[in-house]
């Protein structure tokens, strides 16, 4: 009986100590990220090659990384899509590591180039990918008017929630 404690003892110990060490690394690369760091995005068409330090301040952006083929990916931007009046205040950028084809098809479907507050590109040199490490998609990097970072998701972000991190 003693030592079946000491097992589940061990068990628990070990279990805190690595969900706290996770907890440190996402802390330390969260911090890394605070500030809008430097990376780069091809526009499908590949006549745009936008990096971040000129995106402007003064309305919160929405990195959006995603892959075309990710069902989550795709009911996230319908709820985008269906509350874009209440979100036509903030900047999307949705990026992809995907092939142009697959994401010039999303873009297509989805109709995003009717939505004047969307930038649909690639992460052609994984510059932001080497930057925020997304652990998973759809992953999505809210950034205030200041440039300071509000709100990370990891999987599916709530529409409400959402809007709310992008108020101003």
């Amino acid at each position: 009986m003693k030592t079946k404690h000491s097992i589940i003892g061990i068990f628990l110990l070990l279990l805190a100590s690595l969900t706290s060490c996770h907890h440190a690394t996402e802390n330390k690369a969260l911090a890394g990220i605070k500030k809008l760091p430097r990376f780069k995005i091809l526009s499908i068409d590949s006549a745009t090659c936008l990096s971040s330090e000129n995106i402007p301040a003064g309305k919160a952006s929405v990195f959006f990384y995603f892959d075309p083929e990710c069902e989550h990916c795709q009911k996230e931007t319908d709820s985008i899509i269906k509350n874009k009046e209440k979100l036509k205040n903030v900047q999307f950028y949705f990026l992809s590591n995907s092939t142009a084809r697959e994401v010039s098809n999303f873009y297509n479907y989805y109709g995003l180039a009717s939505l004047k507050n969307v930038f649909v590109g690639m992460d052609y040199e994984y510059s932001f990918f080497n930057v925020f490490l997304p652990p998973s998609i759809p992953y999505m990097a809210i950034y205030n008017s200041d440039k300071r970072l509000s709100k990370v998701y990891y999987g599916a972000a709530d529409i409400a929630s959402l809007i709310a991190y992008t108020r101003n």
